[in-house]
């Protein structure tokens, strides 16, 4: 990999250096996934040595500190491979990833690398339109739209299924409206049989 070259800012060097990180992030998701299962491997064989040597009424291992050892071997590994979703963490090997993510949203939104008007993300709005038109409102949502996103649907494939999802939540509330006064019969038939 020859890296990025500040020199070159065009679109053509974000796709080539995101060719190349492409790779990158392959071998690091090759490597990712070698690495889990040897942690597994570890881990399984640290559970399985506390189990049958009972190693927490061992003094050795406290004084080796190998007590507690997995959590530790979690922790790191965690730190190392993966995101951490509730620190808001991000693992070494998950970097490249998140950008080449990132690097192919951008190029997918704007494939020759100059801005243009995107339904549902930006829109360039002319005076006019936001302090006429729009009662100078700068809310967002007024000018950019929204995308139906779902496998390329038409608003009417769009309206069919959400009719559809409508039906079943009808469907699905009138079942757990019947589920509902059925258990309570049974809860009162229950204990007017058992205490009375």
């Amino acid at each position: 990999m020859t890296g990025f070259d500040p020199d070159r800012l065009d679109n053509a060097a974000q796709l080539d250096f995101g060719a190349e990180l492409g790779t990158v992030v392959q071998s690091h998701g090759e490597l990712a996934t070698a690495l889990k299962k040897k942690h597994n491997t570890i881990t399984a064989i640290y559970k399985q040595a506390g189990k049958l040597l009972r190693v927490k009424q061992d003094k050795r291992w406290s004084e080796l500190g190998l007590i507690g050892a997995d959590s530790a071997l979690d922790e790191r590994f965690i730190r190392v491979c993966f995101a951490d979703e509730v620190q808001g963490i991000r693992g070494a090997l998950d970097w490249p990833r998140y950008w080449f993510e990132c690097m192919n949203w951008l190029q997918s939104s704007f494939p020759d690398g100059k801005y243009a008007d995107v339904v549902g993300l930006c829109k360039a709005a002319e005076r006019e339109e936001y302090t006429e038109e729009q009662d100078y409102s700068l809310n967002a949502g007024r000018y950019v739209g929204v995308v139906i996103e779902g496998d390329d649907m038409t608003e009417d494939e769009f309206s069919d299924n959400l009719s559809k999802l409508k039906h079943n939540f009808t469907k699905l509330s009138e079942e757990s409206i019947q589920l509902e006064q059925s258990i309570t019969k049974n809860l009162e038939k229950f204990l007017l049989e058992k205490f009375i």
